[in-house]
Formats: C-alpha cells, sequence, structure tokens
C-alpha cells in the first residue's frame, strides 16, 4: 500500500516528472501521478517548442523512492532504461 501526499491507493506507484534547462534550472512538472500521466507528461515535454529551440536539455521520470525510472537527453533521445536507448 502507498501512501504519498495524504492519498492511500492499494497497489498505486506514483511518480514525478522533470524538465532540465540549459542554463541549469530545473523543474517539476508532474508530482505524485499515475505512469499513465507521467509517460503522457514526459512525452510532451521531450517534444515541445522549448526542446526545438535547445532551452530544455534533459526530462526524467522518478518513482515513489525518488529512482530515476526514465531519462530523455536532447539531442540524444532516451538515456535510460538502456533497452530504450536512442528512442524518441
Amino acid at each position: 500500500m502507498s501512501l504519498h501526499h495524504g492519498r492511500k491507493e492499494p497497489d498505486v506507484e506514483y511518480f514525478s516528472v522533470h524538465q532540465f534547462f540549459i542554463n541549469g534550472m530545473n523543474e517539476r512538472v508532474r508530482d505524485w501521478v499515475p505512469i499513465e500521466e507521467a509517460v503522457a507528461a514526459a512525452r510532451h515535454y521531450t517534444s515541445n517548442v522549448a526542446v526545438k529551440m535547445g532551452i530544455t536539455t534533459r526530462v526524467i521520470i522518478t518513482d515513489s523512492m525518488d529512482r530515476c525510472v526514465f531519462e530523455w537527453k536532447n539531442g540524444e533521445g532516451i538515456t535510460f532504461p538502456a533497452e530504450m536507448k536512442g528512442r524518441l
């Protein structure tokens, strides 16, 4: 059973999505959302105007233990997990 931000859902994992910028700053764009929403957000933040302009350099998804479960880098595509390397 997971407990996140006061929500108690049996067998539900929550994820956060972060984007990183060329100036070294970053922001959390989704916080404690189901995997479907995290993946949809990652798709958006890896293909939006900021990516095309070179402003966004990296997007990650972290799990409820703050472990990186997905990483995308501008110019490289997906770098983690290894079996997805180079996609997107």
